[in-house]
This record gives structure tokens, sequence and C-alpha cells, in this order.
């Protein structure tokens, strides 16, 4: 006679109170006893022994203990499911009959393994926002350091805690530890604080709790100007007006403007000067905040200056870097020079600007005419240089650098006159009747 064959067995879940183990086999011998092995591998997990049944080709149910049970789940703490080996060996009395059966199954899980987790606490651990709200679990905005602590959750049938999981709006902060450091919160409002702890096969089990999360920006600056008195002499004239964010709770303002100062150096140098406080000088009108003087700081007017602000409320500090320039007197008399416009005249008569007569600019050097720049266009009195590469149209000649030269002598009536460098040729146009004429060659030669 034959050994018993293992038809097939049923995929079993292995959390359940009472799990059982489903086969088929077909018998030869009602007399033969049995021994199912179960494997993991060439690892036997399980062996189950005394195992009888009828002849032909039947169903058995094999109910496991709690032990049983345990040495199933304790095999798989990494896997919700997981495939192993029925081996079932017959015997006649204790000698082996034929050789062993095998077949494959799988071994499952349910939710019921999911972790063990009903609580947790959380705290902001900056000292100074939950100095202005008075309480550790209500929040402000983007100031806040949330942290978490969920040391009451455990794993089921032989999983383990292998990461915790805090989100709040839509920011999720990952931990291996049971302590998240969630960090600040960008959203406002009466909001949700979700944990989550997951185990070694991937179940999650989440609590959540509401958490009030409390509006707050940045002390802003939303204006300013920083002058010389008539733009020249050197009694610094200043206007800055700026904003705190409100911070109510319970109904009270808890926000408040703390301090000013200032500091400045000579834009040339490296060394700031030490930081002077200003902070009674500051108006303030409910969340808004001003400094206003027409007579406020002696700075020479010979040097340019860097002024750095800073101006900081309960929670933030905000830095505000000007630029001040020298001082531009519209006349400025040096031994034998008359400046204007310019504080250092480097002729008899030196004029910082264009200079005008009979309505019109007197001639002198511009600057440069950009590339693809159509010359119809360039009207303003001036010298301008045109590039080698320049692609402007009306240009004459294409191809060659040369100065530009643009004369008005009436509300309609230009002269154009432009100079090859490299050559001696002058061309000349003139805009007479409406329209530009056409170039016409000089050679000097």
């Amino acid at each position: 006679m034959g050994n018993t064959k293992l038809n097939y067995v049923e995929d079993m879940v292995t959390d359940v109170a009472s799990p059982v183990i489903r086969l088929n086999w077909s018998m030869d011998n009602s007399s033969y006893t049995h021994t199912l092995s179960i494997k993991k591998g060439t690892t036997v997990i399980l062996t189950i022994t005394g195992l009888t049944g009828t002849t032909s080709k039947n169903g058995k149910t094999i109910n496991l203990t709690s032990e049983q049970r345990a040495a199933l789940l304790e095999a798989m703490p990494d896997s919700k499911q997981m495939t192993v080996t029925y081996a079932l060996t017959t015997y006649s009395g204790s000698a082996q009959v034929g050789s062993v059966s095998e077949v494959s199954a799988k071994l499952k899980t349910s939710d019921l393994s999911k972790p063990v987790f009903t609580d947790f606490s959380y705290f902001d651990y900056n000292t100074a926002t939950v100095q202005i709200t008075g309480d550790s679990q209500k929040l402000i905005r983007s100031k806040s350091l949330l942290r978490v602590d969920c040391t009451t959750a455990a794993g089921l049938n032989g999983a383990s805690i292998t990461g915790y999981r805090a989100k709040v709006g839509e920011k999720k902060i990952n931990s291996n530890s049971d302590v998240i450091l969630f960090g600040t919160v960008s959203y406002v409002g009466e909001l949700t604080l979700t944990v989550t702890v997951i185990d070694s096969r991937g179940y999650e089990t989440s609590v959540s709790v509401p958490v009030t999360v409390y509006n707050y920006e940045d002390i802003s600056v939303d204006s300013y100007s920083v002058k010389r008195e008539n733009n020249s002499g050197s009694t610094v004239q200043v206007h800055i007006a700026g904003h705190i964010s409100s911070v109510i709770v319970g109904g009270t303002e808890k926000n408040s403007f703390e301090s000013a100062e200032y500091r400045y150096k000579i834009s040339s140098s490296d060394t700031w000067s030490s930081f002077e406080d200003i902070t009674n000088d500051i108006v303030t009108d409910g969340t808004d905040f001003t400094f206003d003087e027409d007579s406020w700081l002696t700075l020479s007017s010979g040097n340019a200056y860097d002024i750095q602000f800073r101006f900081s409320d309960k929670l933030s500090t905000h830095t505000l870097t000007i630029y001040l320039a020298q001082g531009q007197p519209l006349v400025s008399f040096r031994s034998a020079k008359v400046g204007i416009n310019t504080n250092d005249p480097q002729s008899a008569l030196d004029v910082n600007g264009n200079i005008r007569m009979n309505g019109y600019n007197v001639l002198g050097y511009v600057g440069q005419v950009d590339n693809n720049t159509d010359f119809d266009t360039v009207t303003d009195t001036g010298i301008y240089y045109s590039s080698v590469s320049n692609n402007s149209s009306n240009h004459a000649p294409v191809g060659n650098a040369g100065l530009l030269e643009v004369i008005q002598f009436s509300l309609d009536k230009w002269v154009q006159r432009y100079t090859v460098i490299s050559g001696a040729t002058v061309y000349i146009r003139t805009k007479y009747t409406g329209s530009w004429g056409a170039w016409q060659s000089v050679n000097l030669t």
C-alpha cells in the first residue's frame, strides 16, 4: 500500500481566535497515522502528530491550539501573509510509509493584528510661543515647535512597532522613534493632529485629536524713505511704516511691538557702528508702527552710507538696510571750479546731466546705440557710439563701427552725421520734410 497523498491545503488566517487548517488528502489505509509539518523555506515552524482519517479522498479540519497559533504568527513578524510548505509524512506504527507529500499554501493575517495604540501626548516646545498662548497645546503658525510622544503603542501577534507618523494639514513627519519632532505648522485654525503607529507587518493604527493653531505673520516694513535734507545736506530725514501680526488668545491681544534699533557705516567700509536703540521713538497704533524724523541723524554729505534698522515684535525680527547717497548740491564751488549736480567738479565748469540752450540739448556724448535700434528713432541731440556688429535698421554703413552725431535745429528738422572709425568716410542725412533722406557719403581724404 502507498503513503497518504496531500492534495491541497486552504490558505489560513492565523490571527483569528481559533485558527483552523483545512486540507484534502487521499488515503489507502485508515490505520495509518500522520505527521503534518509546516515549513518556512527549509525551517519547520510547526509540527502536528497523530493525525488519522478514513480511506479514499477526504477533507480534514485541524483546530490549532493557542500555542500552535502563536508559533505560526511568530514565524511571520514582518509579513501580512507568507507562503509555507505543508509536508505530510505517513506512518504504519513507527515505520514511515512511502515518501513525504508536500503542497504550498499561504498563512495570512488580518486587521486583528493591527498595533494597539489608543492615545498620545503633544506639546509646543518653543518657550517664546508658549509664553504668548499660555498653553503648550495651543500653537502659533510657523513659530510653535510641535512635539508628539507615542509611548503607549504595542505590536500584536509577534509584530513589533517600527515607525510613527504625525500629520497636520498636508504636512507629514515620519519617525523611527516614539518621539516625533514635528516642527512648525503652516496651517491655521481648528485643525486635526493625526498620529499613526506602524508595525513590522505594515499594519497601521491611527489616533486623532483637535489642535488649535493661531495665525501669525512676521513683522514687516511696508514703506520707507531715508534721504538727506534737500538731497544735499548732512541732516538725514527718515520715514518708516510697518506692521505686526495680531495674535488674539482668549479675546486678548498677545503680540506687541518690542524694539527698534539702527546702525550705519560708510558704504565703502566694512565696519559698522554699534546699534543704537530707538524704541522710544516708535509710534504704534494697534498693529501698525511708524518712525518719522525730519532731523534724525547727521551724516557727512561727502560720503554715501548704508543704514540698517532692526524691528522686533515678540516672535520675529525684520532687518532693513537702506543706501543713503552722498549729498548732491545743486551747485558746488571749488577752487577755480564750479559743479552743477556734482560734489567734485573736475574742470572750470562740470555739469552732471544734459545741457540745453534755446530749448535744445547741447551736443555731447550720450552713450552706445544698442544693436537692432532703428536709426530713424535716434532723435535726441548728442553723440553716440555704434559697434561694428550693429544690425540696426537705417544704419549707414552697415558693418562699420562709428560715431553717430544727431543735431536737432528746429521742432521737425534734424541732421544725422555718421563717421566711420576705421576710415575717413562721413555719411550725412537730414530729416526736413517729415521723413529721413538717403545717406550721402563724404570722403574727407
